[in-house]
C-alpha cells in the first residue's frame, strides 16, 4: 500500500498524497460513509477537538508521517483550503479538498 500512495517514491507518505489517497478511497464510500470517514480523518488532525485544523496540528501529523515541509509550504498549504484565509481549516473545507 505504501507503495501505491507514495507517489514520488521518497519514502514519505506527504500531505498531497495523503490527500490523493483520502479522495481515491471517496469513490468507494456512499455518501455517508464517506463523511464519516472523512470526520475520522479530520479528527486525527484537530488534536485540540475545536473543530479546526490549525499550522501547528497540519505540521505535527506531517512531522509523523515523516514530511518535512517547511513552516512556509505548511501555511500555503493551510491558505489554500480555508475559505475564509485566518489559518484554519474547517470540517467543511476538508472535505471539500479531500474529495477534489
Amino acid at each position: 500500500m505504501m507503495s501505491k500512495v507514495d507517489t514520488n517514491g521518497d519514502g514519505v507518505v506527504d500531505f498531497e498524497e495523503f490527500c490523493v489517497m483520502m479522495s481515491d478511497r471517496s469513490s468507494e464510500f456512499q455518501h455517508d460513509s464517506l463523511d464519516d470517514e472523512l470526520l475520522e480523518a479530520f479528527k486525527v488532525f484537530d488534536k485540540d477537538r475545536d473543530g479546526f485544523i490549525n499550522f501547528k496540528e497540519l505540521k505535527s501529523v506531517l512531522r509523523q508521517l515523516g514530511d518535512s515541509a517547511p513552516d512556509d509550504e505548511i501555511e500555503n498549504m493551510i491558505d489554500e483550503v480555508s475559505s475564509r484565509k485566518d489559518g484554519k481549516v474547517n470540517f467543511e473545507e476538508f472535505k471539500i479538498m479531500m474529495k477534489e
